[in-house]
C-alpha cells in the first residue's frame, strides 16, 4: 500500500515543450558508445546496452510518432481530490462486497455475491488501460495539456493501486471465511482481474501522485506515442524509469509459455534471460517470479548489481511489454562524453543511453573552478549545476541541444551527432 499526502492549494507546474535545436558556438567532441537491439527483429522493443541492463524502448516509425517533454509535477487540488475520491469509491466497493458476502444466507448466495463482484472488478480493471490510452491519444492530438496528462496518469495509478489491494483483500476475506470454499474457476477469474492494475501501476506515476498530493515538485521526463509511454526521473542519486509498449501486449494466439512442457513461469523466465542477458548474468536475486492468475502475463523482479528491474512478459507475443527500472546512477556506465569549450565556460555531458541519465558539468576554464549554471535541454529548463558544478538529468532521444547559462555567459551545443 502506498501512502499519499493530503491535497493543498496550488497548481501543477508543467515545463514547456521540448523543441529541436542546432549547435551554436565551437564544435563539441565526443566518444559514442554502443546501443543495439537485444536480438534480430525490428519489432523487438528491448534494447541492449553494454555493461548494464537493457531497456524497453518505444516503437519507431511514422506510424508511431514520438513526443518528448520534461514536466514538473507539483501540488494540484483537483488532482489530489480525484485521487482521494478514487480511493474512497474502491474502499466502498470492497466494504459493501464483503458485507454482502458475509451476510448472505448460504454458500450459493455467497457465490452469487462474488460472481457479481468479479464482473465489477473486470470492468474496473479493463477501464484502467482504456483510460491511460485515452489520455495519451488526447495528449498527442493536443486536446489536453501536459498538466492534465500527468494528473490523469496519477489518478489512474491511484485507482490501479487501490483496486489491486481490493482484489487481494477480498480473496483473503473469502479464504478465511468459515464453512465456505470458493469455486476454483471463480477464484481464478477474480485473480485474473489483478493483471491490469498491476501492469498500469508504476514508480514514477506514484511519485507524480505524491507531488500532486503535496509532497513537493518533481521533474519527470515524458516520452509517448498514442498508445505507449516512457516516464523517467532522477532523485536522490537514483534513476527510475517505467515503460509500456502497447503493441508488445496482447493480440491473437495462445500463451506460448503455458503451451510448453515445462512449468510456464520457468519458460517465461528463460525468455527474460534472452532479453536481459546482462541483468541475469549480474543478478543478486530473482523475486516475484510468477504469472498473474491464469492470464498470459508474467512478472519478474531482478535485483542486479546496478539496481532493480521489473519485467512483464506477455506469453502471446513472447515480448516484454512493461518494464520498471530503479538504478543507482553512480554505478551506471557512461556511454558517451561530449565536451564543449568556450573562452568562458567548459561544459561536459556524460551520457548513458537515450532516455537514460545524463550528467552535465560546468567549469570556468581560466580558474578551473566549478560554475553554478542554469541548464536547459532542447530549450526546456531542467535545473542548475549548483555549487559542485554538476547536474543529473534525462537525455532525450536523438539529437539533444544542451544550453548552459550563467549571469554573464551562455553557450549551447548538440550531442548525438
Amino acid at each position: 500500500m502506498r501512502h499519499r499526502l493530503p491535497a493543498v492549494l496550488a497548481t501543477l507546474v508543467v515545463v514547456a515543450t521540448l523543441s529541436a535545436g542546432v549547435s551554436a558556438g565551437p564544435a563539441a567532441t565526443g566518444s559514442p558508445g554502443s546501443v543495439a537491439p537485444a536480438e534480430s527483429g525490428a519489432s523487438l522493443p528491448v534494447v541492449s546496452v553494454n555493461n548494464t541492463t537493457g531497456y524497453l524502448a518505444l516503437p519507431n516509425g511514422a506510424a508511431a510518432e514520438q513526443r518528448e517533454r520534461f514536466g514538473t509535477a507539483d501540488v494540484d487540488v483537483a488532482g489530489a481530490a480525484a485521487m482521494e475520491s478514487s480511493r474512497f469509491r474502491i474502499r466502498l466497493f470492497r466494504r459493501s462486497t464483503v458485507e454482502a458476502f458475509q451476510s448472505a444466507p448460504n454458500a450459493s448466495a455467497r457465490t452469487g455475491v462474488l460472481v457479481d463482484a468479479a464482473s465489477d472488478l473486470e470492468n474496473r480493471s479493463q477501464a484502467l488501460r482504456e483510460q491511460q490510452s485515452a489520455a495519451l491519444r488526447a495528449y498527442n492530438d493536443g486536446q489536453i495539456s501536459t498538466e492534465t496528462t500527468l494528473r490523469r496518469l496519477a489518478i489512474i495509478d491511484t485507482r490501479a493501486d487501490r483496486l489491486d489491494a481490493a482484489v487481494t483483500g477480498l480473496l483473503d476475506t473469502v479464504r478465511t471465511e468459515p464453512g465456505y470454499t470458493l469455486p476454483t474457476d471463480l477464484r481464478v477469474r477474480i485473480q485474473n482481474t489483478r493483471a491490469e492494475p498491476v501492469v498500469v501501476q508504476g514508480l514514477v506515476k506514484s511519485t507524480i501522485g505524491n507531488s500532486v498530493g503535496g509532497s513537493g515538485p518533481q521533474q519527470v521526463y515524458v516520452g509517448n506515442t498514442d498508445e505507449s509511454l516512457v516516464l523517467a526521473r532522477i532523485s536522490g542519486g537514483r534513476y527510475v524509469r517505467e515503460a509500456y509498449v502497447a503493441n508488445a501486449q496482447g493480440g491473437p494466439g495462445p500463451d506460448r509459455f503455458r503451451g510448453t512442457q515445462r512449468y510456464p513461469v520457468s519458460a517465461a523466465l528463460d525468455r527474460a534471460r534472452v532479453l536481459y542477458p546482462w541483468a541475469f548474468e549480474n543478478r543478486i536475486s530473482t523475486r516475484r517470479a510468477r504469472g498473474i492468475g491464469l492470464t498470459p502475463i508474467y512478472r519478474f523482479t531482478i535485483d542486479h548489481s546496478h539496481g532493480q528491474l521489473d519485467v512483464y512478459l506477455d506469453g502471446r507475443t513472447n515480448q516484454t511489454f512493461r518494464e520498471i527500472q530503479d538504478e543507482r546512477i553512480s554505478r551506471l556506465p557512461i556511454r558517451e562524453t561530449v565536451t564543449h569549450e568556450t573562452e568562458n565556460l567548459t561544459v561536459r555531458a556524460n551520457t548513458t543511453h537515450p532516455t537514460g541519465p545524463m550528467e552535465v558539468t560546468v567549469r570556468d576554464p581560466a580558474l578551473n573552478t566549478t560554475v553554478d549554471a542554469r541548464i536547459s535541454i532542447d530549450g526546456t529548463p531542467v535545473g542548475r549545476t549548483g555549487s559542485d558544478g554538476s547536474l543529473w538529468t534525462i537525455r532525450p532521444n536523438g539529437l539533444t541541444v544542451v544550453n548552459a547559462t550563467t549571469a554573464d555567459h551562455a553557450t549551447e551545443f548538440t550531442i548525438g551527432v
